[in-house]
């Protein structure tokens, strides 16, 4: 219909005008000034134009590849009736040559028959002279056979002939197969011909449906061109947005990669400053805790802590373990020394205090709970002056009230044990001369 297809086309030039306006704005973007030396890294507000701008890039490629596609899919169809059309030009020309070989066999057959019907009207002619000469009754004269021979070719045809049969009943017995012959051969002449025009009149018709065809061909070979060349022209500028649109796209997107790249950068060397300094100050807490513990040790080195009084009401318990078995205990530990200390670790690859002791035990088939009060009451105690390796050593906020312990060492002689510390750090050797340090430890 002419007012769809004429929609159709201002939509499409709108569409296509509304895309060339789009990518002008795109590509082309703000005139710019003077080129500086190393432009400047892009905003964070540039970068969002930049998103922007991309967006806008995939949207016009977007509608570019489909004017691609819509093309591809309209000459596919072209293809398609063209085809079909050289089928039926195809199937007309081998109908046309079928009818002129048929038209061509019938004359044939026409002209053999007018030879013999010809042929055996002479001999009819011979006969009729040869009976006059002798005589002969033809009961009615050849005049009569003759006309009754003319009859099969008049108007009237074969029904004129019926009314002539008795006529032919006269001719003498011996003769009248001869004239049967030459009556057949006469009519067979006539079936031929009109045969052959028939013949004729069907070559015709195929003749004019080829042409036919042919037109239709031409005609749609014709359209399909011009529809080819104007889809060929629409897919070339649609290649072109494509490309376009691609390449400005990759443009933004290195740029905003690089503003990526560059805010990260900052936010790296931030968190590293951060780090920094937060490393410098632990070390400054780590520094001065140390020279607070070098201070209490070195106050408290050789002398034991005081008993308040406290052990009077401290719980009591009995052995569970052997000298080898301690010894045992004392060598796993040093095996644990460098792993680091984890909140409720109970190993093989962290500890906290009471996870080192209680797994040093289980080593050498001693169970105990892991947990610094319950490993102070279970076992018999024993004073800090009179330690042997193996035995626990305990810490306290009060070091006169075993209920307010909250940390347990392994002792190993010499004034040391091996203990899981705190967070940060790791199992090691360390003196038992702390602070909080309670007087008595337990032999397990």
């Amino acid at each position: 219909m002419p007012h769809v297809r004429g929609a159709v086309r201002r939509r499409a030039r709108t569409v296509a005008a509304l895309l060339a306006a789009l990518l002008a704005s795109v590509l082309l973007g703000p005139t710019a000034s003077a080129t500086p030396t190393r432009p400047p890294a892009p905003t964070a507000a540039q970068v969002r134009e930049a998103t922007a701008a991309a967006a806008a890039a995939a949207a016009a490629l977007v509608t570019a590849q489909a004017q691609v596609d819509d093309a591809d899919a309209r000459l596919a169809a072209l293809d398609d009736r063209v085809e079909a059309l050289v089928e039926a030009w195809d199937a007309a020309r081998a109908a046309s040559d079928q009818a002129a070989a048929d038209l061509a066999a019938a004359r044939g057959r026409a002209d053999a028959a007018a030879i013999a019907a010809t042929s055996a009207q002479g001999d009819v002619d011979r006969l009729a002279a040869a009976s006059y000469q002798v005589g002969a009754d033809l009961s009615g004269g050849l005049g009569e056979w003759a006309s009754v021979l003319d009859s099969v070719f008049r108007s009237d045809g074969v029904v004129g002939l019926a009314d002539r049969v008795s006529a032919v009943g006269q001719v003498a017995a011996s003769r009248r197969h001869e004239i049967q012959d030459a009556t057949a051969l006469r009519f067979a002449a006539l079936q031929a011909r009109l045969s052959a025009e028939a013949a004729a009149s069907a070559l015709a018709a195929s003749e004019s449906a080829v042409q036919a065809a042919a037109q239709t061909v031409r005609e749609a070979q014709q359209a399909q061109q011009t529809e080819v060349t104007r889809l060929t022209a629409q897919r070339a500028d649609a290649a072109t947005v494509l490309t376009a649109a691609r390449s400005h796209a990759s443009a933004l997107d290195r740029a905003r990669q690089a503003e990526l790249a560059r805010i990260a950068a900052e936010k790296r060397a931030a968190a590293a400053r951060a780090a920094a300094a937060a490393r410098a100050a632990a070390a400054a807490r780590a520094a001065a805790d140390a020279a607070r513990r070098a201070r209490e040790r070195q106050a408290l080195v050789g002398r034991p802590p005081t008993d308040g009084g406290g052990s009077q009401q401290w719980p009591d318990g009995q052995p569970a373990a052997t000298g080898a078995q301690r010894a045992a205990a004392v060598a796993f530990a040093r095996a644990q020394l460098g792993k680091p200390y984890v909140a409720g670790g109970r190993g093989l690859a962290d500890y906290d205090c009471s996870g080192l002791t209680s797994a040093a035990y289980l080593s050498a088939g001693v169970a105990m709970i892991a947990y610094s009060q319950a490993q102070f009451a279970a076992y018999p105690k024993v004073p800090v002056t009179a330690l042997q390796a193996g035995d626990l050593v305990f810490f306290a906020f009060d070091p006169n009230d075993w209920t307010t312990i909250h940390h347990v060492g392994l002792y190993v002689g010499g004034g040391r044990m091996i203990e899981a510390p705190h967070t940060g750090d790791v199992v090691k050797y360390q003196t038992i001369w702390q602070s909080q340090l309670v007087a008595y430890g337990t032999r397990p």
